[in-house]
């Protein structure tokens, strides 16, 4: 079994660790000084192996104590199958000092708790206080039996459990320690009178039966959110085989949304949008799998462009661009199996049997993608196996879903079908139907279409195909609101920003130690909002922690008008020109060129290649008349120096030999030698279209583009290609643009742009 380590935690607990404590200790100690001896407690657990986690949970826990004087108990001690193959640096000897350092007043370490009870123990000391341990399990048999299918799942990296994985010995000592370990929750909710429950995690068996105890004798479960800021949820566990805790607050969340925010959506709208428009822009909390580049912002802004890159994306992958097209999103196949309400028996027997369906279904295209990262759920090849049942069909595509940029899949996709995942939110936004089979946090709140049960998935998705063969409209104008109104109370409304909870971003070492040492030294944490937030919180018990009341957004943004029409707009996009005859692009900051996929965005060029499969859109007038388009190609040696190590093949110099297309068709070839000068381009001819150009250290590409290149909304897209004669492979990888322009037909040598370039 391979490693499957979620996140690297290398560095987060070295030598700068050791200051942040102290600041820490003098920080929180002092705050939750004179809490009365006995009484009621706030239990914390920080069994996750991520500082940020830990850092959540006990700061929630923290505040809360300061809010109510309850006193806060932690746990530490991962599960050893757990801390093997899923954690792979969890150091409980450190949480236990974190914990003590942010004014826990105990530490259960269950390395040490847990063998004693195995040994006979019948009690543990806690706070000063012996808390028998009971001798049988208080949690429902079926109930304690699925979460331990649950866990078995993901340490294994398996779909789903079977009768011959439940009878082997690794999953026996994960049943005997799971016991052991629900006893001792059990004990620490039955005997230690606790207000909360705080955790990173409400699933498996190291986290979900602690909720189910709380949840028993009606203690809430706040569960701490690993993303943003400070982001939380708030329920009782309904203690049920039949009900999760994430169904209960799944409710929840759409009864506040109702209840809470649709009515205020006038006043919450100018934020919504300016959410909405900085998610399409890859700014904010983005989605947890699209976060990496320009290739995960949405570069086309009107429907006439969605058009030209939809035929781009089409021609690519091999579909046709007049047919509809549905994307089925796979899920991370042992992520919280049974976690909310499921329609199917596991999320991979969704995906194959949604797969069964889509091969009967020729009438549109299918687009079935694997999770980004699958690799660290399943070890069984799942979705290959799904791919080469159904993959000979001319209608559907299976592919990994970081192979196709966000351009590409968002303007292919005129469906999305997903169970929770994120998707069936970001869409809908930007006026992109979804259908749903089972339950997310968002899933009542209306903007998607939900499936209870099987019989109403497939009715759904029987009608929702038959509307885009028809040309039906899917998705309304309220709902593409509703979503947006979600989107901000996800990413804004629901995200407290305190200088105590770095942001995620800041990663786990370094900079967040610097930033903790100067949020407790050096600033007074009178009504911090953390603190205010969580008073607010647990007077109000809603089902969120909540940044600030409604009145207060409704002041920091400037209301603008609605913007009627395409749904990927909002009321902050404003007009983005054209590039006319004898214009030009020297910067990446300029409007009218869109990064498509494989380029990062420059302010002291246009843009630096990173993939050997690069595309550029630009916005030029779609005034009818033939002209030139030109633009440089030139090695970068600081861009190929970046990516060096994901490219080691790469060497400065090689000779690369790049093809340059539009509409599918070739019409230059550029051949970059860093051992050639420059030659004087300003007294070169004028190649004719696909004609290949002198061997240069930069190339002049000009393109005489005629009306059928620009089409009527102007938007050209040009792909620079690896030529598969290059010397070099990956052969765009660390060439810039400098210049993108327009002159005019015929003939023009378009002086001054080859002048400019040769200078540079």
């Amino acid at each position: 079994m391979p490693q499957v380590d979620l996140r690297s935690v290398a560095g987060q607990f070295g030598p700068g660790f050791a200051p942040v404590l102290r600041s820490a200790d003098s920080f929180w100690r002092v705050r939750l000084s004179g809490l009365p001896a006995r009484g009621e407690h706030i239990l914390v657990e920080l069994l996750t192996q991520d500082l940020r986690v830990s850092l959540r949970s006990l700061s929630l826990a923290s505040s809360l104590s300061i809010n109510t004087g309850a006193r806060v108990i932690a746990v530490v001690g991962s599960e050893p199958q757990w801390e093997k193959r899923v954690w792979t640096g969890y150091d409980a000897a450190m949480l236990r000092d974190m914990a003590r350092s942010w004014g826990a007043v105990d530490v259960v370490d269950l390395r040490v708790a847990l063998p004693a009870v195995r040994d006979g123990a019948t009690h543990l000391v806690v706070d000063g206080q012996k808390l028998p341990i009971a001798a049988e399990l208080g949690i429902d048999p079926a109930h304690f039996a699925s979460i331990l299918d649950a866990t078995g799942a993901r340490i294994r990296g398996v779909p789903a459990m079977t009768d011959q994985l439940r009878g082997d010995d690794a999953h026996t000592a994960l049943r005997q320690h799971s016991e052991i370990s629900t006893r001792i929750w059990e004990a620490l909710v039955e005997h230690t009178s606790p207000i909360a429950f705080v955790t990173s995690h409400v699933d498996y068996a190291q986290w979900a039966p602690a909720s189910v105890a709380a949840g028993r004798v009606g203690v809430p479960t706040l569960h701490v959110q690993s993303t943003g800021g400070m982001k939380a949820y708030r329920g009782i566990d309904p203690a049920s085989v039949q009900q999760s805790y994430r169904q209960a607050v799944t409710l929840s969340l759409g009864t506040f949304f109702e209840e809470q925010l649709w009515p205020h959506r006038a006043a919450l709208g100018p934020a919504a949008e300016l959410v909405t428009w900085r998610s399409r822009r890859n700014l904010g909390t983005p989605s947890w799998w699209r976060s990496d580049s320009e290739d995960d912002e949405i570069a086309y802004v009107s429907a006439a462009e969605r058009l030209v890159v939809r035929e781009w994306a089409a021609r690519r992958i091999g579909l046709p661009a007049d047919r509809p097209v549905v994307a089925v999103f796979n899920h991370a196949v042992s992520d919280a199996l049974g976690g909310n309400h499921e329609n199917f028996d596991s999320l991979a027997d969704w995906f194959e049997r949604t797969a069964e369906y889509a091969a009967r279904h020729p009438e549109v295209s299918w687009l079935l993608l694997d999770h980004p990262k699958q690799y660290l759920y399943d070890t069984t090849g799942s979705f290959e196996r799904v791919a080469e049942r159904f993959g000979h069909h001319r209608h559907l595509r299976f592919t990994q879903s970081k192979m196709l940029s966000k351009n590409q899949l968002w303007s292919l996709t005129d469906l999305v079908v997903t169970v929770r995942g994120s998707v069936s939110n970001e869409y809908p936004a930007y006026g992109t139907p979804a259908i749903q089979a089972g339950w997310s946090e968002w899933s009542h709140c209306g903007f998607t279409m939900r499936a209870d049960d099987q019989p109403s998935y497939w009715r759904l998705l029987d009608t929702s195909l038959a509307a885009l063969v028809s040309g039906a409209e899917l998705i309304t104008d309220e709902q593409v609101q509703r979503a947006r109104l979600w989107m901000w109370f996800y990413r804004s409304g629901s995200d407290v920003d305190s200088g105590l909870v770095p942001h995620w971003r800041q990663g786990i070492a370094g900079q967040l130690h610097t930033q903790l040492n100067v949020a407790m030294n050096a600033v007074e944490g009178d009504a911090d909002p953390l603190f205010t937030s969580v008073a607010r919180w647990w007077k109000d018990a809603g089902p969120a922690l909540l940044r600030a009341p409604v009145q207060d957004v409704a002041a920091s943004v400037r209301i603008r008008p609605a913007v009627a029409g395409y749904h990927l707009l909002t009321s902050l996009d404003e007009p983005l020109g054209a590039l006319g005859i004898g214009a030009e692009i020297t910067t990446g900051a300029d409007p009218r060129v869109a990064l498509l996929k494989g380029w990062h965005r420059s302010w002291a060029m246009v843009a630096r290649a990173w993939k050997s499969d690069a595309s550029i859109g630009i916005r030029c007038s779609p005034q009818p008349g033939a002209r030139l388009l030109a633009m440089t190609l030139q090695i970068d040696p600081t861009a190929a120096q970046w990516w060096a190590k994901e490219h080691p093949g790469q060497d400065a110099d090689r000779v690369r030999t790049l093809a340059v297309h539009i509409g599918g068709k070739r019409r230059a070839t550029a051949i970059l030698d860093p051992h050639t000068a420059t030659p004087d381009t300003t007294a070169a001819e004028v190649p004719a279209g696909g004609d290949q150009l002198p061997p240069s250290h930069e190339a002049v590409i000009q393109i005489r583009l005629t009306d059928a290149d620009i089409g009527p909304s102007g938007f050209v897209v040009v792909d620079v290609l690896d030529d598969p004669a290059s010397e070099l492979p990956d052969a765009v990888i660390g060439v810039r643009i400098d210049v993108i322009a327009v002159g005019e037909d015929p003939g023009g040598r378009m002086r001054s742009l080859l002048r400019r370039s040769a200078s540079r």
